[in-house]
């Protein structure tokens, strides 16, 4: 996806359209990292934390559903939730 992305920005200079590359492509291109990175972190705290001492009914995070209600919900997390807080 990012390489599309910078693709599309080449291009955009390539035929001398200044509006498509900074209102297309920056945009673009930093919502892509930041998303990415942002789930990269999840990744890597779901990764090097210990799971064993976890209370009862409650379990590791889901990344993709942490995504999703990132989206949702506005940044918001739901107030009845089952998983464990890392953040």
């Amino acid at each position: 996806m990012s390489m599309g992305t910078c693709i599309k920005g080449l291009n955009s200079l390539y035929f001398k359209r200044p509006l498509d590359f900074l209102f297309e492509f920056v945009p673009q291109i930093f919502m892509i990292l930041a998303l990415f990175g942002f789930m990269d972190y999840l990744i890597i705290l779901k990764w090097t934390t210990n799971w064993d001492n976890v209370p009862e009914g409650k379990s590791a995070p889901a990344i993709i559903s942490s995504m999703i209600i990132m989206f949702l919900s506005g940044g918001k997390r739901p107030a009845e939730n089952n998983e464990v807080d890392i953040i």
